[in-house]
């Protein structure tokens, strides 16, 4: 029987957590490694939590997925989506979304634990060992091996590299894997993708509050889009879910222009001026018990690696892989294309 190779995957969001998946369970023999910079999973599908009460979460990123049913899928995909269904970790998206301009044959689905739950589900059945808090540094070829090396100084050897890094963070690394004569053209064309950025903004909101604020939800809708400079689209976290629990959050979600703009200012400042903007729009709208800022330095792809490519080879021996949403767009669906493309060419 032919050795397991060892693989590493850079990134457990949606594409990195789905292509271990399904290489897990395809014909490749292989131990994946799976690394991320952040404390958990989720990438772009991350869900913050109160730092007093765990039931309390709210998505940062991504706030529902979006199926066209007038679209005929493939089997993989629609295996994904009943395997999600199936387990519960997605259900149907509860209320309504107010400005919203999908067609009503769209089907809007959320995750009831936090839209991180699905990249965590994909990991747990990959079974790979995820290493969290190891931020790629450097990726240098030596001896049809991959040497990977993390910025707290851990170096590591692996027969094969899949990168679902945004392509700007991809063109930091250091070593020798960008200046090779093969990946001449595809730097060039990394260096066209383009992602947009925006600020986004969780309150968290005590049993104590709701409770002595009857008029909290007297809103029709459970998301909305909104006609505003600044304040893009804000969700009741709970209402979107249909979930019934003793506090509240509320997520809003900056507009592109804004976040551009504001991109290197201060967060405390950003934080104080969305404060302020969404008081003006929610007038009834109690002071929240906690609140957390993200700023999204890449939130979505607007100029994606030219071509109709899922993913790019950038060295054959070994083989490194770049894909992601820099290749194929950003959203569920554009994301679980690119980890099903690309485990199956590994698996060829």
């Amino acid at each position: 029987m032919a050795k397991a190779k060892e693989l590493l995957i850079v990134g457990a969001g949606l594409t990195g957590s789905l292509t271990a998946s399904l290489l897990s369970r395809s014909s490749v023999q292989a131990n994946i490694t799976v690394w991320d910079k952040a404390r958990g999973c989720g990438g772009r599908f991350t869900t913050s939590y109160s730092d007093n009460d765990r039931s309390l979460h709210v998505d940062m990123g991504a706030q529902y997925l979006t199926r066209c049913l007038e679209t005929s899928e493939n089997k993989v995909k629609n295996d994904v989506y009943k395997e999600l269904l199936d387990a519960s970790i997605l259900t149907p998206f509860q209320g309504m979304i107010e400005g919203s301009k999908h067609s009503h044959n769209d089907k809007h689905y959320v995750a009831p634990k936090g839209m991180s739950s699905i990249c965590r589900h994909f990991l747990d059945h990959s079974k790979a060992s995820v290493q969290f808090k190891r931020c790629l540094k450097s990726v240098s070829i030596n001896g049809g091996r991959v040497l990977c090396a993390a910025e707290s100084g851990i170096e590591e050897i692996f027969d094969g590299l899949i990168l679902t890094l945004p392509a700007p963070q991809l063109l930091q690394l250091q070593g020798n894997l960008l200046s090779s004569r093969a990946a001449t053209d595809i730097v060039s064309n990394l260096s066209s993708v383009k992602y947009s950025s925006r600020y986004a903004l969780g309150l968290f909101y005590n049993a104590e509050t709701v409770h002595s604020s009857p008029g909290m939800f007297d809103s029709p809708w459970s998301a909305k889009y909104c006609d505003h400079p600044v304040i893009r689209y804000m969700s009741w976290d709970q209402l979107k879910r249909g979930a019934e629990t003793p506090g509240a959050t509320l997520l809003v979600h900056t507009s592109v222009p804004f976040g551009i703009k504001q991109l290197n200012t201060d967060k405390d400042q950003v934080k104080g001026q969305l404060l302020e903007m969404v008081g003006e729009m929610m007038p009834g709208l109690p002071q929240s018990s906690h609140s957390y800022l993200l700023r999204w330095r890449y939130s979505q792809v607007q100029d994606k690696f030219p071509g109709l490519h899922d993913f790019v080879v950038m060295s054959q021996d070994p083989l490194v892989v770049a894909t992601g949403d820099s290749f194929s767009g950003s959203n569920f669906e554009n994301c679980l294309r690119a980890a099903m493309h690309t485990s199956e060419f590994i698996a060829q």
